[in-house]
């Protein structure tokens, strides 16, 4: 009995260890991923949950994580939501906010703009005009090799923008307000799925795929 016991409590120490470690690695990959492609993230960017669909592909699962599986695949989850684990110390809490949240202050920024409150940004590539514009990230939670030394997982970025374009106004005036603002969000949203490897004490992007477009 007392050997049970002792295994036992062995095996839960075991298993928190692990866990504990699994969220370290959580959490400096997605760091990792936010330095790479996001670089500056302003208040309320990010989302505090999950996403709904995190689904790591088998044929991923199997090449790059060593997982011999003939099913999709996702992390499991254990009831905490991403800005639990990417920031226990909230240290970045003012860029977590939930989606109703976002949404208005998205509108809000779109109906200062709208309104002539704020005069916006230079777009981007030199284009004309002058734009606002708010993005929204999303994480799907990393699933792991054995080793805690591979991460494959989903991030969809979301940015809608209102622009103001006295050319294509001119040309096209049906598509605009009368003081040049193109009628409308403008779209860009994409889905990525990366495969990050450690080297070291850092995580390395090593591959990624472009799972879905919308603009």
């Amino acid at each position: 009995m007392l050997c049970l016991v002792a295994m036992q409590a062995s095996a839960h120490a075991q298993d928190d260890a692990w866990s504990k470690r699994a969220d370290h690695e959580t959490r400096a990959v997605l760091q990792a991923v936010i330095a790479d492609s996001a670089k500056t993230i302003r208040p309320c960017e990010l989302s505090g949950k999950w996403l709904y669909d995190q689904r790591v592909s088998s044929e991923d699962a199997r090449t790059y994580l060593g997982l011999n599986l003939y099913a999709d695949v996702t992390a499991p989850f254990d009831g905490r939501d991403v800005a639990e684990i990417l920031d226990p110390d909230n240290a970045m809490a003012q860029n977590f906010c939930d989606d109703e949240t976002f949404r208005k202050k998205q509108d809000q920024l779109f109906e200062d703009f709208v309104a002539g409150r704020i005069e916006g940004e230079v777009p981007p590539h030199n284009r004309p005009g002058r734009e606002v514009s708010r993005r929204r990230i999303a994480f799907g939670r990393p699933v792991f090799d054995a080793a805690l030394e591979t991460a494959a997982f989903i991030v969809t970025y979301e940015t809608r923008s209102r622009r103001r374009d006295p050319e294509g106004a001119a040309k096209f005036p049906s598509a605009y307000l009368p003081n040049g603002i193109r009628k409308g969000d403008n779209l860009y949203a994409v889905g990525i799925r990366y495969i990050y490897r450690k080297r070291g004490t850092a995580w390395v992007k090593i591959d990624d795929e472009e799972i879905f477009r919308a603009e």
